[in-house]
């Protein structure tokens, strides 16, 4: 009986299900892959061609380990087949999720593959693979970027392409990493010039070679953009490339790029988060003008940015991570201040903290601040003169990452627990690896964790959590007190630590 029951209530939802109109079926059958939307054909009668009426082609591969030549042959044969059989004029989505682009890696396959699916109007184009880094590139057709009904364009892995004319003029979204020896100024001008609707663009360049030319200036005027990230993983130029940004509704910005790429931001009064990774690479340049003036100018460029709420903030040189010296030179005239700014990410040796305690006046309610020091120089921490801005007193949250767990640091940490008055967490990590078998610097470290829990602190609510290794003591628990046995432990758990 209770089978009886199960099967009518199952015929019974089949039964409704067949009753609705093609268009909500093919609607239905729309939101499967295209490989489920196809098996569905052999339900019944009815059902056999109602799969040639979906919108989207969806196609996922992340269960094949292996791609056979054979199977790449007959990818794009396979793919143009199916997208031919579909009698709807526009196709709103073509999602490809591979394991490899290996199959598109051939320019005659992609050619095929991307000029069918543009003569349908297509609106997304998604094509996404599970080893983007792999050095096969990617090929894509000139005239992919001239469909005008784009909306959505993202596509992850090796991509090369001869620099096109762009028209997309409805384009909202642009997704590319990674670009292979694309000219960073000459595309993103080209790009930004055509598609005023765009919204979000994030742009990854690989191993980009600037040529022997003039001075480059790339103006972006993008009214609409909200969300813009630019990274140069390997960027090679021989003069210096200046970049204006003109976003008045940008609200997230991240760049990544040599120190020496100039940079200039306006009406940026919604920019709410932002991420400024500079490097220094000295063995590619050879430009009139010095570190320290490309310094400057990279600060300069921040300081346009008083309305952020979120900042990060990274100048990645073994040498020198001292930045916050340049937000307090003479030479910037007076300093920005920051009054939204909560929360700072940032990276500095020892001598940095005299200054960026000074930049923190102009931090007034900052709430959560993470450093990570650097440790390798042989600079020495030197209290004397240090300030106790405003906001020391009001911060939160800090984490502080790289230590080497020694007494200059205790100074330090002594200093901060004594000036926090709100304080509720501390982080403190330390960043020196050694081997189980080092006794005394065992030891040393763990005497490092007690002084610190031992220190007297403003606040009564305030948290210091230590870490090493892995290993997370608190001074709010003492049963996981740090131990040199309690490390060994960890080392015999994880050896490879």
């Amino acid at each position: 009986m209770c089978t009886t029951k199960v099967y009518r209530r199952i015929k019974g939802t089949e039964d409704r299900l067949s009753s609705l109109p093609d268009e909500i079926l093919a609607d239905i059958l729309s939101r499967l892959k295209i490989n489920s939307a196809v098996a569905t054909s052999v339900l019944s009668h009815r059902w056999r061609y109602l799969w040639t009426g979906v919108t989207a082609f969806k196609y996922y591969d992340n269960d094949v380990l292996y791609v056979s030549e054979l199977a790449s042959n007959k990818f794009s044969t396979i793919v143009v087949d199916i997208v031919r059989q579909l009698t709807s004029q526009t196709l709103h989505v073509f999602k490809l999720q591979l394991s490899s682009l290996s199959n598109l890696c051939k320019p005659s396959v992609a050619d095929a593959c991307f000029r069918e699916v543009c003569g349908r109007n297509v609106e997304q184009i998604i094509i996404e693979s599970d080893c983007p880094h792999s050095m096969d590139c990617f090929p894509v057709p000139a005239f992919l970027f001239s469909s005008k009904n784009l909306v959505v364009l993202i596509l992850k892995g090796m991509i090369k392409f001869d620099l096109p004319d762009i028209q997309l003029p409805n384009l909202r979204k642009i997704d590319l990493k990674y670009l292979v020896n694309i000219p960073p100024s000459q595309f993103m001008g080209r790009l930004f010039k055509s598609s005023e609707q765009l919204i979000e663009a994030e742009l990854i360049f690989w191993d980009c070679i600037t040529q022997p030319e003039p001075q480059i200036v790339l103006n972006i005027s993008a009214p609409n953009l909200r969300s813009l990230r630019i990274e140069m993983m390997a960027d090679k130029h021989t003069q210096r490339p200046k970049t204006f940004i003109d976003a008045p509704n940008l609200e997230t910005f991240y760049v990544s790029s040599l120190t020496s790429d100039y940079y200039s931001i306006r009406n940026s009064t919604k920019l709410v988060k932002a991420s400024i990774l500079t490097h220094w690479n000295g063995g590619y340049l050879n430009l009139p003008v010095g570190q320290e003036d490309c310094l400057r100018d990279v600060f300069k460029f921040v300081g346009q940015m008083s309305s952020v709420r979120e900042l990060r903030l990274w100048l990645e040189d073994d040498e020198l991570t001292n930045v916050y010296r340049y937000l307090n030179s003479v030479n910037l005239g007076l300093m920005t201040t920051f009054p939204n700014l909560e929360h700072l990410d940032t990276n500095l040796d020892y001598v940095g903290w005299k200054d960026l305690l000074l930049c923190m006046k102009r931090f007034p309610n900052l709430r959560r601040l993470k450093v990570y020091l650097n440790t390798d120089s042989d600079l020495v921490m030197d209290p004397t003169n240090w300030c106790v801005p405003e906001c020391l007193s009001k911060l939160k949250t800090l984490d502080i990452s790289g230590l080497d767990a020694i007494d200059d640091e205790l100074v330090l940490l002594e200093y901060i627990l004594h000036n926090a008055l709100v304080l509720e967490k501390l982080y403190v990590t330390c960043g020196e690896y050694f081997t189980a078998e080092e006794e005394a610097r065992l030891r040393e470290t763990c005497n490092f964790c007690e002084s610190l829990f031992r220190l007297a602190r403003a606040s009564s609510t305030c948290e210091i959590v230590f870490s090493l290794c892995g290993l997370i003591t608190s001074s709010d628990d003492q049963t996981l007190t740090l131990t040199p046995e309690r490390i060994r432990q960890c080392f015999l758990i994880n050896p490879s630590l």
